[in-house]
């Protein structure tokens, strides 16, 4: 926990939203880390040739950036 020194850090209000920042650090870390160990899919064709579409299948209908 972080510690601060003002007698208004020490109100449960200020101690709740210290404790959640750190926690959305510690998210935003995460985040980085997994975003950086993401797979990278390079897939090329002619135009409307379906390649959407199947990767779409592959994934389970999960969104890809066309």
């Amino acid at each position: 926990m972080v510690r601060l020194n003002s007698p208004l850090a020490e109100t449960s209000s200020a101690r709740d939203y210290i404790d959640i920042m750190s926690e959305i650090k510690k998210l935003e870390a995460f985040y980085h880390e997994f975003e950086e160990n993401n797979p990278t899919i390079i897939v090329f064709g002619d135009q409307s040739s379906g390649k959407s579409t199947v990767l779409q299948r592959l994934t389970g209908g999960l969104p890809l950036p066309r």
